[in-house]
């Protein structure tokens, strides 16, 4: 494939936008993959170079229906000719909170923001209010804001002293909860759809609850994904309070922190506010896309094509000896580990060749609008792949997938 054009946009980006294409919307090599996109419909996507695409991305997680819907774009169309900015508040925000107040358990209050990065800085900032103490224990990705950025320059330093990651390591999390005894405000956990059962979040609640700390999930890739009522209705656990976006607006900029009224109260005593926070373009979409999740039982849905497409993947390995492997617990958002990096960027390379989008080395991303003879027929095509590439064959060995949870920060260390 050809892309020109994509390649030109990305040298022009490097005097216009600071730091060009940040790494996170780069695939690979820009002479080997796609960058700009001009068209997206349901599952199908178009590069500016006029390439089509089956897409696994789905927006990083937001896109949960597909792209450009119908339904929720005309919703959200009769919204604009009404105003999408009101002076003030605007009533659409009480409907949206009262759809999630039915929805998801722990919510008794729902405040609503526009990115996960402002939603998850928001609940903590309530979680040291409410409860007087300062630090966070962490496992997971919580957006960019200094609270949770790896990165130290531009970051106050004194800020990782407060804001621990325990790496999804149950005995580092007690350590973690007897050093700093008295001073922990909370354990906010991003649930990870493919690595850890319901086991683990049963101990860290316990945990929660035998030190005495809040505990609270990031739901901004789970929430509405793996159910309607979030991914704690799914395990049977109830945190204190949660965030929520992505598939709440099908694409559309909105997120929510839901919870106690206990937590949820701590409001009052410090600050949390945004001008666009009341924009009312993206909560009509999450109004209209929620329902149309309810109506058209997509969690079950992709979940159940999901499992089949990673299923049948895992088989399409085994059969030609090819050293890759599929992991999930909800197969909506599965992984593909591969036995080198090298290996799997070959074969993102030629699915690109062959009209197959995925997001590389992340989640394969299922919606609402992938149908199985597309997967079929992607099944088809990558066994094309898999026959023009060099590999020593054999299965995925132990090492390989331990050193890709290290390297992704799923674990600390491999138990």
């Amino acid at each position: 494939m050809e892309f020109t054009k994509s390649i030109k946009e990305y040298y022009a980006a490097q005097s216009l936008i600071v730091g060009g294409v940040k790494k996170m919307n780069k695939l690979g090599p820009i002479e080997k993959f796609p960058i700009y996109f001009s068209r997206a419909k349901g599952s199908i996507v178009w590069d500016i170079d006029g390439n089509e695409y089956v897409d696994f991305i789905s927006g990083k997680g937001a896109i949960i229906l597909g792209y450009a819907n119908d339904e929720v774009n005309s919703q959200v169309v009769n919204q604009i000719n009404m105003s999408n900015f009101m002076p003030l508040s605007n009533p659409i925000q009480n409907e949206l909170a009262r759809i999630i107040n039915e929805k998801i358990p722990c919510a008794e209050r729902v405040r609503l923001f526009r990115t996960g990065s402002c939603a998850a800085s928001a609940l903590i900032r309530l979680a040291r209010a409410y409860t007087k103490k300062e630090i966070i224990l962490t496992s997971g990705y919580h957006g960019w804001h200094d609270t949770f950025t790896g990165v130290r320059n531009g970051v106050l330093t004194e800020n990782s002293n407060y804001t621990l990651d325990f790496q999804y390591n149950v005995n580092l999390l007690e350590k973690l909860l007897v050093k700093y005894s008295g001073s922990v405000a909370a354990i906010f956990i991003t649930p990870e759809l493919c690595f850890f059962g319901k086991e683990f979040y049963e101990e860290c609640f316990h945990l929660s609850r035998k030190y005495n700390t809040l505990f609270l999930f990031d739901e901004i890739k789970t929430g509405f994904r793996t159910s309607l009522e979030g991914f704690q209705s799914k395990i049977g656990i109830i945190p204190d309070a949660a965030t929520f976006s992505k598939a709440m607006g099908n694409g559309y900029a909105i997120s929510a922190v839901a919870g106690f009224d206990k937590l949820m109260f701590a409001e009052e005593e410090t600050h949390l506010s945004g001008t666009f926070d009341t924009e009312a373009s993206s909560i009509r979409a999450s109004i209209s896309t929620i329902e149309l999740l309810e109506k058209y039982n997509v969690a079950s849905y992709i979940e159940n094509l999901g499992r089949y497409f990673a299923e049948e993947l895992d088989k399409l390995f085994l059969k030609k000896k090819f050293p890759a492997k599929c992991f999930y617990k909800d197969a909506s958002a599965f992984h593909i580990i591969f036995e080198t990096e090298d290996l799997g960027n070959e074969f993102y390379g030629e699915s690109i060749n062959r009209g197959i989008l995925f997001y590389c080395f992340n989640n394969v991303n299922l919606n609402y609008s992938h149908k199985k003879h597309q997967i079929d027929d992607v099944l088809n095509k990558l066994v094309n792949v898999i026959d023009v590439l060099t590999f020593d064959k054999g299965l995925l060995t132990e090492s390989a997938y331990k050193n890709y949870l290290i390297k992704n920060r799923f674990v600390s260390e491999y138990e």
